[in-house]
């Protein structure tokens, strides 16, 4: 039924389903229906079966139900129970949101994509919205700063699937710079399928310089050991971010490889395709030379043919014309004794009609005595010599002479 839907209203159909969904539940469709309009609420299971289950997301849509104008009615004992378990649950969510704010990291939850899932603490010293759009990517909203170690905590994290923490890091403020420590922790929930990430913002406070009245050599010499101490955590600091950034660009420069590799294998089976398809084109174009050839002689031998009819007919037009003037009766039989062909002379002699061709010759009866006719016709196909006998009509007076010969 979506197919029929607008764009609009399947984005609020399929917005309700991922309200009304479980999360270890799954959302079947039609084999013409997608989720193209809900795509950051669902993921494929099977793609093919049309199968898909539930993303987390960082808020839940909202929808207007249209209610009954009539009052529901409630027991009053109903009514204390239900306000004692909404005050109940109203406190216990602000003691854990009093001691998240206050004990808790600045954190945030994003998906294998860098999707931001859920905020928790004030993340306006590491992030930022970024203008001129709402797709809320932790790269895009990460400082200049937090952005090449952020990536590189969590390309580590999401292919070692391990948790990945940097110290040390500087970050500028306006004016003031400060320090913190970077943790990104890969999880899994039971009720999701993909992978997690938990990013933790840990604020570095710098040891405050105590306020003593010891002589200025002794300062001197407290404050060259605390930054060498701060100067010595800041060398490690980077020497591990220099670390990870040649772990991650040893990883990028690997998998450059592997597709550098694989392109060029790609590369190879292409050619070797090229040429398979280059030699079929040959092998196709010389057949269609062939064919043009075998086309050519074929168009000659149609032509001799119908030379040969046209000639055929033109003799048989002659033949025909030169019996049907002679006027001396012929009669041309084949070798098993059948009529093929008379002169109309010897159609009036023996009382012939047009259908009588391919009939048997003893099957008809003359008005003269002829005897022996049949084994003179006979001995004539045997021996090939000619055989002469005059016959008189019954109708006519005269002397007919009539003679067998083969044709």
């Amino acid at each position: 039924m979506l197919i029929y839907l607008s764009d609009a209203l399947q984005e609020r159909i399929l917005s309700l389903f991922h309200y009304s969904l479980k999360l270890t539940g799954f959302l079947m469709l039609g084999t013409s229906e997608s989720i193209k309009t809900a795509s950051n609420l669902f993921t494929s299971v099977h793609e093919s079966a049309k199968i898909y289950a539930c993303k987390l997301t960082l808020t839940r849509t909202l929808f207007s139900f249209t209610t009954s104008s009539y009052p529901v009615v409630i027991g009053e004992s109903q009514q204390r129970v239900v306000k004692t378990i909404s005050n109940n649950l109203d406190l216990a969510r602000e003691v854990d949101q009093l001691i998240s704010n206050r004990y808790a990291p600045v954190s945030v939850v994003v998906n294998d994509q860098m999707h931001v899932l859920h905020l928790r603490g004030d993340t306006d010293p590491y992030l930022k919205l970024p203008v001129g759009t709402t797709d809320l990517n932790l790269l895009m909203m990460a400082r200049e700063c937090l952005a090449m170690p952020l990536r590189t905590a969590f390309y580590q994290a999401q292919t070692q699937n391990t948790s990945v923490r940097q110290e040390q890091i500087q970050l500028e403020l306006g004016e003031r710079s400060t320090c913190l420590n970077l943790e990104v922790i890969p999880f899994q929930p039971t009720i999701a399928n993909g992978l997690y990430f938990l990013v933790v913002f840990e604020a570095v406070s710098l040891p405050a310089t105590p306020f003593t009245s010891t002589p200025v050599e002794r300062q001197g010499a407290e404050d060259l050991e605390r930054e060498i101490i701060q100067l010595r955590q800041a060398l490690s600091a980077s020497t591990q971010r220099e670390l990870s950034a040649q772990a991650h660009l040893q990883a990028v420069i690997q998998e450059h490889n592997y597709l550098n590799q694989s392109l060029r294998v790609a590369n190879e089976e292409i050619l070797s395709s090229n040429e398979e398809l280059q030699s079929t084109n040959e092998e196709l174009q010389t057949a269609k030379e062939e064919i043009q050839a075998t086309n050519e002689e074929l168009s000659t031998t149609n032509e001799e043919l119908r030379n040969r009819n046209l000639q055929q007919n033109r003799d048989n037009s002659d033949l025909n014309n030169f019996i049907d003037s002679l006027s001396v009766p012929i009669l041309m039989l084949t070798n098993d004794l059948r009529i093929r062909r008379f002169t109309p002379s010897a159609q009036r002699l023996f009382n012939f009609i047009s259908t009588d061709v391919g009939r048997p010759f003893n099957d008809f009866r003359t008005d003269f005595d002829v005897s022996h006719l049949e084994s003179m016709t006979l001995e004539v196909l045997e021996t090939l010599n000619t055989k002469e006998q005059e016959i008189q009509t019954q109708v006519k007076i005269g002397v007919v002479s009539l003679l067998f010969s083969t044709v």
